[in-house]
């Protein structure tokens, strides 16, 4: 099967279990990944990592890996989405998800201004995220 992008609305709700994809506020250049459990709280840590331009692969039920090089032979989702700096990856289930907000807090639904999901198809779909942290954007590639 291949990976279907929805748009939603900035209100959908992405909860209660996701694991999140953010840039590090207090370190420039870092990325973290981490579960969130119920309502916000923080779970485990799953890796942090750092980089001008770094490449993640999803998978069903939650798996997030953390890439050494693009991977080849895939094809790319147009068009890119701009401003990760103001933006969070949720990984939920079989579906991530790109939240754009307009201001901080970016846990707030009221300062989101796109939700958009790439909502992988079956088990044998996978879903590549590219975060160019110096052209400050997002591109995804099944």
């Amino acid at each position: 099967m291949a990976i279907t992008k929805n748009t939603y609305s900035t209100s959908h709700a992405i909860d209660p279990y996701y694991i999140r994809i953010v840039h590090d506020p207090t370190q420039a250049g870092f990325i973290i990944i981490d579960d969130i459990e119920f309502s916000g709280e923080r779970g485990s840590l799953h890796e942090e990592t750092s980089g001008s331009v770094v490449w993640l692969q999803v998978e069903m039920n939650n798996q997030v890996t953390v890439l050494v090089s693009a991977p080849i032979g895939v094809s790319v989702f147009t068009p890119s989405h701009s401003g990760w700096s103001q933006s969070r990856i949720y990984v939920k289930s079989a579906e991530a998800f790109v939240v754009q907000y307009s201001s901080v807090p970016m846990d707030d639904a009221s300062n989101r201004t796109a939700v958009t999901g790439y909502q992988l198809g079956s088990s044998s779909d996978v879903l590549y995220i590219k975060i160019d942290q110096q052209a400050n954007t997002i591109t995804m590639y099944q």
